[in-house]
C-alpha cells in the first residue's frame, strides 16, 4: 500500500514563508515549542520545508443532513507540519488563489493525523491499494477524519474518524464515506431542526 501526501502548492509555502519573522518573534511558541523555536532560529529556512503537508476539506451540516456524496466536500486549506524533538506545531494557510495564513496550533490533536498515517501503513487490509491522505472536517459537528482518498476506481474511499470524535463515530475505526455520512446524518438533522427559524414559537 501506498499513502501519498500531495505537494503543497507553491503560494501556500509562499505565504508560510511571509509569516517567518512573526513565527520568529513570537514568545508563545518559544515557551510552548522551544525546540521548534530553536529549529527557526537555527535554520529560518525551515519553515518552508514542512514535514508533513495535507489538503484540508470542509463538509457542511445541511450536506450531512442530506446524505449528500463526496463531491460535495470542499477544498478549504492546507495544513502543514513541522516535528521537532517530540514537539509538532500545524501551520494553516487558506486554499484559493491568494492563500493567506490561518492559524498556528502547537503540540495540539492534530499530531493524530501523523499517528494515523503509520498506523493505516501498517494495515494488512490496504495491501496493493494507492491513497491520497486528506483531513476531512464537519466543523459545525466537531468532527475531523483522515480522509484516505483512493487513487483507483477500483477501490472505495476510506474515512478514519480522529479523537476526539462524536458518539455516532468510532475513533480509529475504518468507514467507507457513504458510512461515514451516515452515521452522521440523523445527528446533523436534529441540529438543523433545533436551530430552525421560528422553533419554540
Amino acid at each position: 500500500m501506498s499513502i501519498e501526501t500531495p505537494e503543497a502548492p507553491k503560494p501556500s509555502i509562499e505565504a508560510l514563508h511571509e509569516m517567518l519573522p512573526t513565527f520568529i518573534a513570537s514568545a508563545s511558541i518559544r515557551q510552548t515549542a522551544p525546540h521548534f523555536a530553536a529549529t527557526l532560529l537555527a535554520s529560518p529556512q525551515s519553515l518552508v520545508s514542512p514535514g508533513l503537508s495535507y489538503p484540508v476539506y470542509t463538509f457542511g451540516l445541511a450536506d450531512v443532513a442530506s446524505g449528500a456524496g463526496v463531491r460535495k466536500a470542499k477544498l478549504s486549506a492546507w495544513r502543514h507540519e513541522f516535528a521537532a524533538e517530540g514537539e509538532v506545531v500545524s501551520a494553516e494557510v487558506s486554499a484559493g488563489r491568494r492563500p493567506q495564513f490561518a492559524g498556528l496550533n502547537v503540540n495540539s490533536r492534530f499530531r493524530s493525523v501523523l499517528q494515523e498515517l503509520r498506523l493505516v501503513a501498517e494495515a494488512a487490509d490496504f495491501a496493493g491499494k494507492s491513497y491520497e491522505a486528506r483531513l476531512l472536517q464537519i466543523s459545525a459537528m466537531g468532527v475531523r477524519a483522515l480522509w484516505l482518498k483512493a487513487k483507483s476506481r477500483s477501490h472505495a474511499d476510506v474515512v478514519i474518524p480522529l479523537t476526539p470524535t462524536r458518539p455516532e463515530l468510532t475513533a480509529g475505526r475504518h468507514y467507507s464515506f457513504e458510512e461515514f455520512i451516515a452515521a452522521l446524518k440523523e445527528a446533523a438533522e436534529a441540529m438543523l431542526a433545533a436551530d430552525a427559524p421560528g422553533k419554540g414559537a
